[in-house]
Parts: C-alpha cells; sequence; structure tokens
C-alpha cells in the first residue's frame, strides 16, 4: 500500500492499512485489525473511547496524509476524505456513495469491566441519530450522527474478537461492543456535542524548514489539554519524560525557548512525582536541568543543586546508580543498567563542574565508572 506525506512531497509503502486523525481531545484510529485500543477516543479527563470501529465497503490501496487531522484514502472503487477540522467532528466525505458501517463503545481506557457502560441513542430523522454514552451510570458524553441518505440502526450488543489484542498477548482480547449503524452515503459526520471546547495550546512556532515544520506541527497536535502524552494508542498520561527529550532535540530550532519554565517552576510538586515511588521517569529531573539554557542554568545554579542532591539521595547507593534497567520504560530485556540515566546524570555534573569543582570531580568518578559498566555489558 502507498502512503503520501503531502506536506513533505515523500511517499513510502506500507503493509499497514491503518490511519491516525487527531484534533484537541479528539482522536481517531482506522484500523481494519481490531482492538480496544483503536476507534474513536474523546479526552473527558481520561480517555473515553466512544467509537469502536468504522467499515468501509471498499478496499485501501493508497493513504494520501494531508495534515495531523485529514487524510485522503484511495479505495478499488471510491475516494473518501475524512477529517477533524470541524470543532469536535469527524467528518467523511466520498465521491461516490459507500456503504458504511459503524460499532460503539463507551469505556474509559484499561477499564476491564464491560457491565459499567451504557449506551442510549434517539432517532431524530431518518438521517440523524442522537447518542448518550454512560459509565458507571454517569452520562459522560452526547454524540449526534448525520448521514446524506438513511440511516438503519441494530440495538444489539455482541462480542467480537479483538485479534489485535490477541496477538499482542493481552489479558482482554474479547469485547462487547453496541449495534451496526449502516448508511449508503457520501457524507458522514459523528459530531461531539460539547459545551466546552478545550483547543489546545500551539506551544511551537514554524520555521523555514518543511521537515522541522512536519515535525513540529506533529508535535503540537498531540497535545493533551496542557500536557504531551506518552505516546498513542495506549499511553495518554503525562510522563513528563516525552515531552522533556523531545524539548532537549528541538530548542535550539525554536524561538521561544521558555516552555521549560512551567516544569522548573514547579519542582516541588514534580519532585514528588520523580521519586522511586512516584509514577514518573527517574530521568525527569534530569531532563529539566539539561533543557535549561547556559545562562539559565547558572543562574539557577543553587536550586538545581538542592534538586540534585534529593535525586542523588534517592537513586544514588554505594556510589552506584540504583535503578532497575527499565526505570525510563526502555523495557529491552537483557539490559542490567538504565545506562541513559548515568549519560543524563553525567551531563548535569558536567554542567554543574564549571562553576563548582567538586562537581568536575564527580563527573570524573562517575565518567570512569559508566565506561566501566559500557565495557561490562558488552
Amino acid at each position: 500500500m502507498r502512503v503520501n506525506f503531502l506536506e513533505l512531497n515523500f511517499s513510502s509503502n506500507s503493509l499497514s492499512e491503518k490511519f491516525f486523525l487527531k484534533k484537541n481531545n479528539f482522536w481517531f484510529i482506522f484500523s481494519k485489525e481490531k482492538s480496544r485500543f483503536f476507534g474513536g477516543f474523546y479526552l473527558k479527563e481520561k480517555p473515553l473511547r466512544f467509537i469502536d470501529e468504522i467499515k468501509l465497503s471498499s478496499k485501501i490501496r493508497e493513504i494520501n496524509v494531508v495534515s495531523p487531522c485529514e487524510v485522503f484514502l484511495e479505495t478499488d472503487n471510491n475516494q473518501f476524505y475524512f477529517s477533524l477540522k470541524e470543532k469536535n467532528s469527524l467528518e467523511i466525505r466520498s465521491l461516490k456513495f459507500e456503504e458504511f458501517s459503524l460499532s460503539f463503545d463507551s469505556n474509559f481506557i484499561f477499564n476491564a469491566n464491560p457491565f459499567l457502560r451504557q449506551i442510549k441513542f434517539e432517532k431524530l430523522n431518518s438521517n440523524t441519530f442522537h447518542f448518550e454514552f454512560y459509565f458507571e451510570n454517569k452520562k459522560i458524553l452526547d454524540v449526534l450522527i448525520d448521514s446524506a441518505s438513511f440511516i438503519e440502526f441494530e440495538n444489539k450488543w455482541y462480542e467480537k474478537e479483538m485479534e489485535f489484542d490477541k496477538k499482542r498477548n493481552s489479558s482482554i482480547f474479547k469485547w462487547w461492543v453496541l449495534g451496526d449503524l449502516k448508511t449508503k452515503s457520501n457524507f458522514l459526520q459523528i459530531k461531539i456535542l460539547e459545551e466546552k471546547f478545550c483547543e489546545s495550546p500551539k506551544p511551537f512556532s514554524f520555521s523555514d524548514n518543511i521537515y522541522l515544520n512536519f515535525f513540529i506541527s506533529r508535535f503540537n497536535n498531540l497535545v493533551l489539554e496542557n500536557y504531551f502524552p506518552a505516546g498513542f494508542p495506549w499511553f495518554f498520561e503525562n510522563w513528563f519524560r516525552d515531552e522533556l527529550l523531545s524539548l532537549y532535540f528541538l530548542k535550539k530550532f525554536l524561538n521561544q525557548k521558555k516552555f521549560i519554565y512551567k516544569y522548573f517552576f514547579n519542582l516541588e510538586e514534580i519532585w514528588k512525582l520523580n521519586k522511586p515511588q512516584g509514577n514518573v521517569a527517574a530521568d525527569t529531573l534530569l531532563l529539566i536541568f539539561l533543557n535549561l539554557s547556559e545562562e539559565d542554568f547558572e543562574y539557577y545554579f543553587n536550586l538545581i543543586a538542592k534538586f540534585l542532591s534529593f535525586w542523588e539521595k534517592e537513586f544514588l547507593k554505594e556510589s552506584e546508580l540504583n535503578l532497575p534497567p527499565q526505570s525510563t520504560w526502555m523495557d529491552t530485556l537483557y539490559r542490567k543498567e538504565a545506562l541513559e540515566i548515568y549519560a543524563l546524570y553525567l551531563k548535569v555534573l558536567e554542567r554543574l563542574g564549571k562553576k563548582e569543582k567538586k562537581y568536575f570531580q564527580k563527573y570524573n568518578f562517575y565518567l570512569k565508572l559508566l565506561k566501566e559498566k559500557i565495557k561490562n555489558h558488552n
């Protein structure tokens, strides 16, 4: 299958027909392989999965990526435009009439109890249905589905095997979903009736480099409310390290370089999450420090030294880093040491050592130790 990235004038071949669209708190993952982590999601404190699957009657031949929230599809007998550009809406347009089939869910991601869900619906007219999605008897979402043609809906729950989840050895690979909404149409709109529209901030400006702009547009688009999630389609929490790593590599290209201070001036709260019993990666604090400019690093030297000493008390033991191999979620099975955290720690010591000799001495000690570990690791 051909995939064309129109922004870059670049094409490649793919073995998968999957595509991902996102705008603000609404995202959609299209796939013929079934999974509890694919479909349509909306962030309501946690991601709510409300669309299980959208089926097309024709086979996809080519995917043309227009932007992070829109694609053109070429199929064996039709052309489609999928878009999230309209406020809180997924719109699908086709050149010719197409048979669409939709099934639904009402589940917060990671919930494994199927009996907490409820979906109610009302037929407003022959072309329009109103759906209400409930979880634990509380209404979470209102959705309007509108077609250019008649809609038929089968109000029935049925068990579906999720072959993608089964392939991943998921503990749950069968899941109950609702209904079969069918329409033969050239236009279908799925609109979330949300009064409060949360538009994600756009922290980064664009450059003259089309490749960098492509990356920045994706980075900006992946923001959920005011943070960068750890990864789609499974991890929507803020692990900090993902955006901090991106900032570290992007910062020399960016005009707005002070984005890091929303973390730096909140170190007390972040530190509570950064302890071993906390729920963010052990390299988070180090990455915050390394994102500072040389001028700011020197200006806030005492504050950095203070929190680094907290970090050392938690993560250093008998002159060794006291960290499990998977402490940054880089879960290679054969790792014995979290070597990349050693490297980040060294870089912080090196910068501190420019002002105080004791940190430079520490730097030399741990550099020698790291070299020995790399040698033994190989």
